[in-house]
Formats: structure tokens, sequence, C-alpha cells
């Protein structure tokens, strides 16, 4: 049986995408997966936290956000990267994700 909640996460190898991923472990446990998306390869994370999936890309990236909504199919969309919460290009690629998600 699939998830019930699909969470796309920026940053879930950071400090607060890791306690992210444990929380939402702890809340839904086995009715939650998350994927990761972000500009390096899968984060290194504990086996206590595994990832469904894990996209590469830049955030301020059309195409790449769409590849992987489409892709994934989430219900829910975390954006915790810092290097890209200021206020700036980044929040285009987040604005394309949650319109992505809506249009569903």
């Amino acid at each position: 049986m699939a998830a019930a909640h699909r969470v796309l996460l920026t940053g879930a190898g950071g400090f607060v995408g890791r306690w992210a991923i444990a929380a939402l472990r702890e809340r839904f446990g086995a009715d939650v997966e998350i994927a990761a998306f972000g500009r390096e390869p899968a984060p290194d994370l504990p086996a206590d936290l595994p990832l469904g999936a894990s996209f590469q890309g830049d955030i301020r990236d059309r195409e790449a956000v769409g590849r992987a909504v489409a892709a994934f199919a989430p219900t829910a969309l975390l954006h915790l990267d810092r290097k890209s919460t200021r206020l700036n290009s980044s929040h285009l690629g987040i604005s394309y994700a949650v319109f992505c998600l809506k249009k569903k």
C-alpha cells in the first residue's frame, strides 16, 4: 500500500532537515514517504532516517522541479535548504513546485 503522505524535502541532509525527517517518521511511521531534492546527490543519512527517493537539481530550475514533482507525486513540500531560504530567486522554484502540487 502506498504511503498517504509523500513529502518532497529540500535541505534533507542539514540539521533541520534531519530533524524534520525524524519528526515525520515519528508522527506518521510507515504512512510517510520522504524524498530529498537538492543541488547535491542524495544526503548521507543514518539508517534510521531512510529516504524513499532523491532528486538532484537546483530549486530555481523549473524543469528539474517539475521532473521531481512528476516522478515523486508529493502531497507536501518542505523547503528547508538554508542556502536558499533568503527571499531570492529560489522562491520562484518553490512557487512552481507548489503550483504543480495544486494542479493535481
